[in-house]
């Protein structure tokens, strides 16, 4: 599975903010949409991501004075990114290497939606699901005069 699977089935929705927005703006957004993280833009531009855990990390450090804070100050420059390209497989790679949980995708430097790690078990799990299916109608519709005729198990037990 490749993540453009993903991107066609959840769509391609980006949700940003910019660099000198407050941290609540981009906590209501995050809250607004049920996401975990934010993409912060300058024209037309992606220049970081801000997540929960940049947030919770800053309130943990710093307190309440974190409401006061400009997304730039919490929010990653250094922006790890995927392909639609790209197997699920690999991405994942990527998260677990990273220690993240939201990869861009970006393709000719056109950004082109956000994957979470959520978004590749939820699709990783749909696949499951319908192998299974696939699986079970395959098996139910195996020849009666084929199901255990003529198939045995030899085991050769002499010792050397």
């Amino acid at each position: 599975m490749h993540i453009s699977d993903i991107l066609t089935e959840k769509g391609g929705e980006i949700y940003s903010v910019t660099s000198e927005q407050g941290v609540l703006d981009a906590v209501e957004v995050m809250m607004e949409y049920n996401v975990g993280s934010v993409l912060v833009v300058e024209e037309n531009r992606m220049v970081g991501i801000l997540t929960n855990r940049h947030i919770l990390s800053a309130l943990k450090e710093k307190g309440d004075i974190v409401a006061q804070y400009r997304v730039n100050d919490l929010m990653s420059s250094e922006v790890i990114t995927c392909s639609p390209g790209d197997s699920t497989d690999h991405a994942l790679y990527i998260m677990n290497r990273h220690q993240i949980r939201h990869l861009p995708v970006i393709e000719e430097g056109r950004l082109c939606g956000i994957i979470s790690m959520s978004d590749i078990i939820k699709a990783s799990n749909n696949a499951c699901w319908f192998e299974n299916r696939l699986l079970k109608r395959y098996i139910q519709t195996w020849p009666e005069e084929s199901r255990g005729s003529g198939l045995k198990l030899v085991v050769n037990n002499t010792k050397s």
